[in-house]
């Protein structure tokens, strides 16, 4: 009885033991921000809080991984009007603070190869070319829509992966 005591006393002692070993296998640092040209531009309302959050979230998931990013207020854009050559990528939230020049901006970075993501849903009739719809198109959103239904299975349970 002793003895299996003592045997589980020395069995904790050598799994604190091995496990404290490798505590230092366990500690994350933080990465240096990137000191390159930005790669993704945000282009921010001061005055929504939403966005500002959403861009500070964005923000920590390219630091991560030594992404170079930059912040522009969406005033600074409409008076600056040019997209710096080295961005690949401009997030923006919003377009309703843009101003037509800045729009035409956008889409001259577009043209030239440049991807333009927009996070949220909008409903600006200047920026229907940029999402494929004519500017007379109907812009009602459904609120009842849910998915998609398949009457049979779009892939066959027999496929190889």
């Amino acid at each position: 009885m002793i003895a299996k005591r003592l045997c589980y006393l020395l069995l904790i002692i050598v799994l604190n033991w091995l496990t404290s070993c490798q505590q230092e296998l366990y500690k994350y640092n933080i990465p240096e921000k990137s000191t390159e040209e930005p790669l993704f531009q945000f282009l921010i309302e001061p005055t929504n809080y939403r966005t500002i959050l959403e861009t500070e979230n964005l923000a920590k998931a390219y630091d991560y991984s030594k992404i170079a990013h930059q912040t522009l207020l969406i005033n600074q854009f409409n008076e600056k009007l040019n997209i710096a050559p080295a961005p690949r990528v401009v997030t923006i939230h919003e377009t309703a603070g843009l101003n037509d020049i800045a729009i035409d901006s956008l889409l001259k970075f577009v043209s030239k190869g440049g991807t333009l993501f927009i996070t949220k849903a909008i409903k600006d009739e200047r920026m229907s070319f940029f999402l494929g719809m004519t500017p007379d198109a109907g812009w009602s959103t459904n609120l009842e829509a849910s998915g998609f239904y398949f009457k049979k299975p779009l892939f066959s349970r027999n496929a190889r992966s």
